[in-house]
């Protein structure tokens, strides 16, 4: 469903729309379940291109993704301004969930309308390539400007069809191309891996994840291998080494002190102060496993792993000292990231608590709190809100399942997708970067585009998904289709193969092309035996027909 609207914001938040062209569509994408309502926004939209002024942050909506996602993998390079974006999925129903493997990326530099997809191929090279699959709810962990690592995730984060989770390393270069982004050859997760990992199949989903800068580590754990288990989420933390170049050797860490309950969805950044001492990973908010509607516990906590005493670290709960957690509430499936220039940790979006002043269950607020203070146990810290949980405008809403993608260089923080909606099974297409402290006139002729180019886009539409082009490939129905399916559906479908499923696709992915392994080409039902429809069982192309 498209929403549109044209209009002026009410509520808490006030849109400045007169800031030209960014390009993209005017209302958020969402994409909603047969027979459900999609969430609407609570106010008109604010266009690409239009400002939200909070009230003390800045909202810039930025050209939106070209499918809506949720649980995706954002980079950021602010040495070049690419910003980028891979996997996702959509939820179709509450048993049914779609993977994507697509790379997209984006130059904030004023150059482009909207977002390139970037192809990429080869053997485990980056997510598996096949119909329904990819990766989703992986952890996005920068390393330096350049070099960003999704960490495990679900359906094919390994490249093969043995669909594990894996460590995968992307190159975030200078332009939005194949030649700039591209994922690292042979990076992934090498030797036997700690057993409590394994027997889940390193499918680790919504789980904390920061990179240990001191000790060259990447630091990880909790989430969840089935949300709707309790026994399924985990309480275990580990620690990846690189190694012989892309390769990671993961061991598990066992940390001294109270171990947290178990949990998914908490977010973490690693916090390092040489001046004072301070050297570990804060951990925020979390949601207990268990079935939908049995009442589930969001955690309404901080903890800190320390590890200014040992490599292992040790557990200590941090929640007392937050002078006002009342008001920040119980957190889960948000962003966060750790300022070390300003010695400050940043939360945005995810899900909230309705019952805190100016709260809403599915946030777009934005808070903040100095960590200059966190080596002193003394010394109380304290939340700033500096955008409310309910504010009107942001497109559709609040959301949750966004990736951890922030601009230090730039003092921003990026939304890329996410899910919401009443039922939790919407996904939204929109990007925004949130600038804290940045208000009135300052907001209104804010510049998204200044630090990488002078231009501005014009409004033209984000491009849809495009599927590797493969020189004389001819689309065909195959026989009798028409006797299953709407001949509209089929005659749109074969007008434009690159909209669907499977087209540009090798019968084999990850092996090259060869007289047995030939391109997908015959459009077919995804499932023969049951009947069309246009979400649950829709058309896409095949090596054959049945």
């Amino acid at each position: 469903m498209k929403l549109v609207g044209p209009g002026l914001v009410a509520g808490a938040g006030v849109a400045v729309w007169a800031v030209g062209g960014l390009g993209g569509a005017v209302g958020p994408a969402v994409h909603a379940q047969p027979g459900a309502t999609a969430a609407a926004p609570t106010a008109t939209a604010v266009p690409v291109g239009g400002r939200l002024q909070a009230d003390n942050a800045c909202y810039v909506r930025l050209p939106d993704l070209p499918r809506a996602l949720y649980g995706g993998f954002g980079a950021y390079n602010d040495e070049t301004g690419v910003l980028t974006f891979a996997g996702g999925a959509e939820k179709r129903s509450e048993e049914n969930t779609i993977s994507y493997h697509d790379l997209y990326a984006l130059k904030l530099d004023g150059s482009a309308g909207g977002w390139t997809r970037v192809p990429y191929e080869g053997n485990a090279v980056g997510y598996l390539r096949d119909i329904d699959r990819g990766c989703r709810e992986m952890s996005s962990v920068r390393v330096s400007a350049s070099r960003w690592l999704s960490v495990l995730g679900k359906d094919g984060c390994d490249g093969t069809t043995r669909r594990r989770g894996d460590i995968k390393e992307l190159t975030v270069g200078a332009s939005a191309s194949p030649a700039g982004v591209r994922w690292r050859a042979g990076s992934a997760i090498e030797g036997a891996v700690p057993t409590e990992l394994d027997a889940g199949r390193r499918e680790l989903a919504r789980a904390f994840a920061a990179y240990d800068t001191r000790r060259g580590r990447l630091v990880f754990g909790q989430g969840a291998f089935n949300d709707e288990r309790a026994e399924t989420t985990r309480d275990e933390v580990y620690a990846a080494v690189n190694y012989g170049g892309a390769q990671w050797k993961v061991n598990l860490l066992l940390p001294g002190g109270p171990i947290p309950s178990r949990r998914y969805g908490s977010c973490a950044a690693y916090v390092n102060d040489p001046d004072t001492g301070v050297d570990g990973v804060i951990v925020v908010g979390g949601q207990e496993g268990q079935p939908p509607g049995t009442g589930a516990q969001t955690y309404k906590e901080v903890w800190w792993l320390d590890f200014s005493r040992s490599a292992s670290g040790e557990w200590s709960n941090i929640t007392a000292r937050f002078a006002n957690m009342a008001d920040y509430g119980a957190r889960r499936e948000g962003a966060c990231a750790y300022n070390p220039a300003t010695k400050t940790l940043y939360t945005w979006f995810g899900r909230g608590s309705s019952g805190i002043p100016d709260g809403a269950s599915r946030t777009v607020g934005l808070w903040r709190v100095s960590l200059a203070q966190l080596a002193d146990a003394a010394a109380p810290l304290t939340w700033e809100r500096l955008a409310k949980d309910n504010m009107k405008g942001v497109g559709a809403g609040g959301r949750r399942s966004i990736p951890n993608v922030y601009d230090w260089r730039n003092n921003r923080l990026f939304v890329l997708g996410g899910r919401g909606g009443s039922d939790e099974i919407d996904e939204f297409d929109e990007v925004w970067a949130l600038y804290p402290d940045v208000t009135g006139e300052a907001c209104a002729n804010l510049d998204p585009y200044a630090p990488f180019g002078s231009g501005v886009p014009s409004p033209t539409p984000a491009p849809a998904p495009t599927a590797t082009p493969v020189p004389g490939l001819t689309a065909q129905a195959c026989p009798n289709l028409d006797r299953v399916v709407p001949v509209a559906v089929i005659n749109a479908a074969l007008a434009n193969p690159p909209a669907v499923l499977g087209w540009g696709q090798l019968c084999t992915p990850g092996l090259p092309e060869s007289p047995t392994n030939t391109w997908r080409s015959r459009l077919t039902l995804q499932n023969r035996s049951a009947a069309y429809h246009p979400i649950f069982n829709g058309v896409v192309f095949k090596c054959g027909c049945p």
